[in-house]
């Protein structure tokens, strides 16, 4: 960080409270678990809300350092959930590519991961944006 952002800053304290509460998770994060967080979270309020609050705060110039952490936060995320569904992953890409409605599952992809950084199993963003 070579102090350029400060412990008190919600987003890091976001950051790092989730990440941890994340890893401490990880062995109930399936593809199955998930799909219903997609299923569910997406019409709760409170998640949308959390999530339009966090992204306008990455957009701030000091929060630069703090965006590029989210943003390998969720690469990560996203390579865990295809190591650890390998099979499955190959399953929807062929599906992706057979209705060629690869945006959509790109688009589907993304929202997951956004969701992990979320909801309150595995984030403690609802403490940070109420």
């Amino acid at each position: 960080m070579q102090g350029s952002v400060k412990s008190d800053n919600w987003v890091f304290q976001y950051l790092d409270s989730s990440i941890a509460k994340l890893i401490s998770q990880l062995s109930t994060v399936s593809f199955w678990r998930v799909l219903s967080m997609m299923l569910f979270y997406p019409r709760n309020p409170r998640t949308k809300v959390g999530l339009e609050h966090l992204a306008r705060e990455m957009e701030k110039p000091h929060n630069a350092p703090l965006l590029k952490i989210y943003i390998h936060y969720m690469a990560e995320l996203g390579f865990f959930l295809t190591k650890r569904h390998s099979v499955l992953r190959y399953a929807l890409l062929s599906f992706g590519q057979l209705i060629r409605a690869q945006s959509w599952t790109r688009e589907k992809y993304r929202q997951a991961k956004a969701l992990l950084t979320a909801a309150p199993e595995t984030s403690t963003l609802a403490e940070f944006c109420s």
